[in-house]
């Protein structure tokens, strides 16, 4: 375990984009906070909250709403990241050659594949809810400031309606089912940053392109894209409420009794745990990542 948390580590310094980015993410968000608060300083701003025009249960659904966008928008940019972060990960050190030196070393290769993919799988996503949830709460007290200056309550206005507890959980709920569903994905990456020599992205792109192209003018069919369609984005009806999962929140103070309902009638992992494509998608995570050990272990080294 130690020696996994070592090169984990050493992933993290290597590829310094897993963590700079949500920092200068998070801090470019609040710089422009912080200048926008200023231009907000004004008497239409204190008419309107001093008239207290906005209902409570909506004040709560519309920081709901800001807290999913926020987190929302780090998991985005941060799989951006992870996506390039996996073509690179085992075609880096076969580029430099340094691949002969960590070869040297008394590390397996399931060992170093392995870091990657819980660099990728855990500490990719962990960085990018850390990093929300910290951008969110500095946020809140920039807000806070300025609702001090125009003589209003930041408690009462902004902290006590805000469900950053419960979306938080929501969220890190999500990431988890969201990793899981992805391992394929993941998966299929690593192998061909295991394989490609160059052109890394062609690698990944062109195969997935060609069968879908093949089968829709050999078979007249669809099913490979539909596949592919569905586990970029098909995990969210899987792991949440029938309810949740309809979309039926038609306003912000429905967003916010559903956010204020038990999470049992929120969270709903049993489809997800009874569809057969998640369970397949683990067992071809699971050869993707072997084959990748295998090309690393027995692959050509030159690059």
């Amino acid at each position: 375990m130690k020696t996994l948390i070592t090169l984990v580590r050493r992933e993290a310094w290597e590829h310094s984009a897993i963590w700079l980015v949500p920092v200068v993410m998070s801090l470019v968000l609040v710089l422009v906070v912080v200048m926008a608060s200023f231009g907000l300083l004004d008497d239409i701003s204190i008419d309107v909250i001093s008239e207290h025009s906005v209902d409570a249960r909506e004040m709560t659904g519309g920081l709901a709403a800001l807290n999913f966008a926020m987190f929302g928008w780090f998991a985005m940019v941060m799989s951006i990241v992870g996506t390039f972060y996996l073509l690179d990960c085992l075609l880096a050190d076969r580029k430099d050659r340094s691949i002969l030196f960590w070869k040297s070393l008394p590390v397996s290769d399931l060992k170093t594949v392995l870091s990657k993919l819980v660099t990728a799988a855990i500490l990719i996503p962990l960085i990018a809810f850390v990093a929300s949830l910290i951008t969110n709460l500095l946020l809140l007290m920039v807000g806070s400031i300025d609702l001090l200056v125009l003589g209003i309550s930041p408690w009462e206005t902004v902290w006590a309606p805000n469900p950053l507890f419960r979306t938080s959980i929501l969220v890190f709920y999500a990431m988890i089912v969201q990793v899981l569903w992805y391992l394929p994905l993941m998966g299929y990456l690593m192998l061909v940053s295991a394989f490609a020599k160059r052109a890394v992205m062609i690698w990944a792109v062109i195969p997935p392109l060609v069968i879908s192209v093949l089968e829709q003018q050999l078979l007249g069919t669809r099913h490979f894209a539909s596949l592919l369609a569905d586990r970029l984005g098909g995990v969210f009806p899987l792991a949440f409420d029938v309810n949740v999962r309809e979309g039926n929140v038609e306003s912000l103070g429905e967003l916010a009794d559903k956010i204020d309902s038990p999470l049992f009638e929120v969270i709903d992992i049993g489809p997800l745990l009874q569809s057969a494509g998640f369970w397949l998608g683990l067992l071809v995570a699971a050869g993707f990542i072997a084959g990748a050990v295998y090309l690393r272990r027995y692959g050509d080294d030159s690059a």
